[in-house]
Order: structure tokens, then C-alpha cells, then sequence
């Protein structure tokens, strides 16, 4: 009925008022602009919840390394640490947690059509990164011709000793390409493009027919080390796994569905 969740979170709420000042404050903060409801509502919620028969889904949102995995492990799972923690923001799938009668995981694929979508994403963001470097290139070229006065000196200097000035320009160039573009909504598809070429299973799952698996374990930590192949950092088939559904014979997911969502930044 949910009160493991809401011991944890009375655990939780008896830490920080144990504190004064910013942490305080900024829970305060976060409980207003969240719009978090007490632990006594949030019972009672969960009560009318059981009574209808229906799931509380519970979204844990955060930014990039804000510890969203560990504090579901700290929850759920008795601070052990069963939940991979995913390659990059970028190529996090998102992962629905929720309880079953066995301890067992569904993984959804991306099909043909979503690598392609992809790829054109990924050829879009080569020309795009192109596009920028080359300015960037000509605005420090452009930059270090006025800095030595004139343009023959300059091009004197590149021939006498080109790594010492084409070689320094090329590299900041990259650099503030690489930068700018650290956000741009095409950078998740070149990563995760990338490491679909890198892991070489590319053409097998171009030619897969099925794209949903079931995986079974016997326990948590068999399921845990299952995961780690395809929402885990170094998991080979990572970087095509779209979603994962996991199911856990856990009293305290009775009732409830998390959804563990990529970094938000």
C-alpha cells in the first residue's frame, strides 16, 4: 500500500528538518514549486489509490547527475544499488518500474525506422557541426590577422611553423564548436548514433524482425546484473534500447509505477 514509500520519505523529511538555513530553505522551495503534497495527504492518496484499483505513477525528473538513480535505490531497494547508471543524459532510455509477481524486465528496441530517423540526425548534426567550425575557423583566422598587422606575416608564420598557428587556431575552432553545440537538441542523436556504429551490432538489429525482449531472473541482484546490458553504461546493447519495463516482487512497489527519466538539461 505504499508505506515503504512513505517511511522512507518521513525518513527523509526528519533529515532535512534536522537542518536550517539553505538545505531548509531550498526543500522548502522545491515543495512549492513541485507542489509536493504532506506524507499524511500522500497516504491518503495512496489509500483512495488501492481502493480504486489504479496505479500512483511517480516521474523522478531532475537534472543531469542530480542523483535521481540513487535516491530510488535508497527507496526502493534498500540503498542497494540495482539500477545501472545509464551511459550519458544522452542515451538514457527511460526506464518504468512497478511491481510483478516475478523479478523480470521488458526491453523495447528501437526499430529500423527509428536507427534511420536517427542517422539522418546524426549525418544532420555532422554538416551543422561543419557548418560552425568552418565560421569559427575564419572568425580566428580573421582575428589573428588583425592581432599581427598583416596578412603576409601571417601567412609567413603558418608556412615557417604551421602546427604553431593553423594547428592552435583548428583546435580552439573545435573546441567552440563543440561547446556550442554540447546542448543542441541533434547532439543526442549523433552520440547514440555513434555508439550504435561503435558497438557493432548495428546491421544485426537493422535485420531484427522482433523488437520487444523478456527478460527473467530469479532474484533482484540475477535481474540487476541481466540490466546492465542493456540500460548500463557499458552495456553492449545500450544504445538501441528505447525502454525498459521492469517488474519487481517488491512490497513496495505494491501499487505504484516509477518512471526513471533521463537528466532534463
Amino acid at each position: 500500500m505504499g508505506e515503504h514509500l512513505i517511511e522512507r520519505l518521513a525518513a527523509l523529511e526528519e533529515i532535512i528538518s534536522k537542518y536550517d538555513g539553505f538545505v531548509a530553505g531550498e526543500a522548502a522551495r522545491i515543495r512549492q514549486d513541485l507542489n509536493i503534497v504532506p506524507i499524511e495527504a500522500l497516504r491518503e492518496q495512496f489509500q483512495n489509490l488501492a481502493e480504486e484499483k489504479r496505479l500512483l505513477n511517480i516521474g523522478i525528473i531532475g537534472r543531469v547527475k542530480a542523483g535521481k538513480s540513487s535516491l530510488l535505490n535508497s527507496v526502493f531497494f534498500e540503498g542497494m544499488d540495482i539500477l545501472p547508471k545509464a551511459a550519458t543524459p544522452m542515451t538514457a532510455s527511460l526506464t518504468i518500474i512497478t511491481y510483478g509477481e516475478n523479478f523480470s524486465a521488458t526491453v523495447d528496441y528501437f526499430t529500423p525506422q527509428d536507427i534511420n530517423h536517427i542517422r539522418q540526425e546524426y549525418k544532420n548534426y555532422e554538416a551543422l557541426h561543419e557548418k560552425i567550425f568552418q565560421q569559427k575557423k575564419q572568425e580566428l583566422e580573421e582575428k589573428a590577422r588583425k592581432l599581427n598587422g598583416l596578412e603576409q606575416d601571417v601567412r609567413r608564420q603558418l608556412s615557417e611553423n604551421p602546427s604553431s598557428q593553423s594547428g592552435g587556431i583548428e583546435e580552439k575552432a573545435l573546441r567552440q564548436t563543440t561547446q556550442e553545440l554540447k546542448n543542441h537538441a541533434l547532439a543526442a542523436s549523433f552520440d547514440l548514433y555513434a555508439r550504435m556504429k561503435q558497438s557493432g551490432k548495428l546491421e544485426e538489429m537493422l535485420d531484427r524482425e522482433e523488437f520487444e525482449q523478456h527478460i527473467i531472473a530469479d532474484n533482484m541482484e540475477g535481474l540487476k546484473d541481466k540490466l546492465g546490458d542493456y540500460i548500463g553504461s557499458e552495456g553492449i546493447l545500450m544504445p538501441f534500447t528505447k525502454s525498459v519495463r521492469i517488474t519487481l516482487s517488491l512490497d513496495s512497489l505494491r501499487n505504484i509505477q516509477v518512471v526513471d527519466t533521463p537528466g532534463i538539461n
